[in-house]
């Protein structure tokens, strides 16, 4: 059986041009195996053939082929090819979490490779450096990577908070400013961008808002949308309609509404609800504002964010003066079993003054 990033699942094998050619750079030894642990179960006696889009590809015992993406690769043992000694200690030590002892490995390990091995032991090299909080190394290899291959990339943006203004910090912008004039391709520079972006924002630094407003013009594809752009890419827009760009903002969250991933739409529907809320002045302003809030509640009830989603409409309806609807809101709001305990807790707070209030 295939797995992809996606979940999906085939049984027609897949046959890879050239791979023979990339195994022999690492000296292949094929009676001998390769061990792999992903999500917490091991692959034994499989064979590492190949590494392409993030995904890693192996043979099985049974003589199948298997993709998974090597982000959710726990441990990799290589025993299949010869010259890997570096990077099966480093990846031993990354089960250890001893991350920054295991970066010079890795870079040995990338040095000595070539083909798909080498572009398999960047990554685990960058998920390390990113691990051991090292921003200045992370970013020099995630910009290699993305050059490479822009879904792995979006995967895999540098979550090590950034320093206050060090020469390390001073060496990241300037890294990234550059890259940014260098990049060629479309999909490659949003990324940078994103990454520009954020690490603009934790540095405080004064250019920030005005790369915001090229942030919330990225119409990234869906392949590249995760969870970490699409927090980076909602924060320029937070940051660009405190800066009084409401409008505009409005205009490119509609655009975001209608590209974005299906898994994606609740957060950006509950900050188009959060922006209505911040800017109505009547009831019909407020009403309006509801409405995103409670798509979300609707259409996304087995989902954390539905919680938020009536907390937020039950918000709207309090501006309002609906005590009844929003105290209906609220307790339904408490009654979902996702509900995140800080919503729970919002819930609460506000019931409880319902209560205390005079009829």
């Amino acid at each position: 059986m295939r797995r992809t990033r996606q979940g999906v699942t085939a049984s027609t094998p897949t046959v890879r041009v050239g791979v023979c050619a990339a195994l022999l750079l690492w000296g292949v030894q094929p009676l001998r195996a390769d061990e792999l642990v992903v999500e917490g179960k091991t692959l034994h006696r499989a064979q590492v053939i190949g590494y392409s889009d993030g995904d890693i590809e192996i043979r099985t015992s049974s003589g199948e082929t298997d993709r998974f993406p090597l982000t959710d690769v726990e441990f990799i043992l290589l025993d299949s090819v010869t010259g890997v000694a570096d990077f099966n200690q480093a990846e031993e030590l990354m089960v250890k979490r001893q991350a920054a002892q295991a970066i010079e490995r890795y870079e040995r390990a990338v040095r000595a490779a070539r083909g798909f091995w080498a572009s398999m032991a960047r990554v685990r090299l960058l998920m390390a450096a990113d691990a051991a909080g090292d921003l200045e190394r992370a970013v020099r290899v995630w910009l290699d990577v993305a050059a490479e291959d822009a879904r792995t990339a979006a995967d895999l943006l540098p979550h090590t908070e950034a320093g206050e203004r060090d020469p390390a910090s001073r060496r990241t912008q300037k890294r990234l400013e550059k890259a940014l004039e260098e990049a060629s391709g479309s999909e490659t520079r949003a990324l940078i961008l994103l990454v520009y972006y954020d690490f603009l924002q934790r540095t405080s630094d004064a250019s920030a808002p005005t790369v915001a407003a090229d942030v919330t013009r990225l119409n990234l594809p869906a392949s590249l949308m995760t969870a970490r752009t699409l927090a980076i890419q909602l924060a320029a827009f937070e940051a660009e309609a405190g800066a009084q760009h409401g409008d505009a903002v409005l205009t490119a969250l509609e655009t975001l509404i209608a590209t974005a991933p299906e898994a994606h739409l609740p957060e950006v529907l509950l900050m188009k609800s959060r922006l209505l809320l911040a800017t109505a002045k009547d009831t019909r302003g407020f009403m309006l504002a509801a409405l995103p809030a409670m798509r979300v509640a609707i259409h996304f009830a087995g989902s954390p964010a539905a919680g938020e989603g009536l907390l937020l409409a039950a918000e709207a309806h309090q501006r309002c003066g609906r005590a009844t609807d929003e105290e209906l809101l609220l307790r339904e709001c408490l009654r979902l079993k996702e509900t995140p305990e800080r919503v729970r807790e919002a819930a609460r707070a506000r019931l409880a003054e319902l209560a205390s209030e005079p009829e």
